[in-house]
């Protein structure tokens, strides 16, 4: 199964087993989060989610297989 997982940061290390082709490997796409998740997000932030993240803040994504 294949998916898109977050990393922290262009530069980190690939995770999981990563079986495409080499051109695939390290296939990053990024995303600004958009504000309008401003309040969703705090609210998440302060229920203890570690996923949770600010508005406009970056995030960084690699396509792996697990």
């Amino acid at each position: 199964m294949y998916s898109w997982k977050r990393r922290d940061s262009p530069l980190e290390p690939p995770r999981g087993l990563v079986t495409l082709p080499l051109v695939f490997r390290h296939a990053i796409k990024s995303e600004i989060r958009p504000c309008l998740t401003r309040a969703a997000s705090l609210l998440a932030g302060k229920l203890g989610n570690p996923n949770a993240v600010k508005c406009g803040e970056v995030l960084f994504w690699e396509f792996v297989s697990y």
